[in-house]
């Protein structure tokens, strides 16, 4: 993956989520693989993730941050920050 930070995280529970498009996708898995595709600046103004670099998650409904913190858990936003590449579970239409 062109030698980029590889970690993960993904969320707790099977919800789904509409992402504006019509097509429901899943909150992050475990096992997951992300293109984060806009940095991610967080309240305190670290930015936790950044666009470039890949990310695996290895909790249910969390991505794993560059800091190899594994528990930020996400909600319907993540597609704006985030590029599903590899896909533990099927996407749903």
């Amino acid at each position: 993956m062109n030698g980029e930070l590889i970690t993960g995280m993904t969320h707790t529970g099977l919800a789904s989520l509409n992402n504006g498009e019509g097509i429901k996708e899943s909150l992050p898995q475990k096992g997951d693989v992300f293109l984060c595709v806009r940095d991610v600046i967080m309240n305190d103004g670290e930015i936790d993730y950044l666009k470039g670099h890949f990310y695996k998650s290895e909790e249910e409904g969390s991505i794993t941050d560059e800091e190899g913190y594994t528990l930020h858990h996400w909600t319907n936003n993540w597609t704006i920050y985030f590029k599903r590449l590899i896909a533990r579970t099927p996407i749903s239409l």
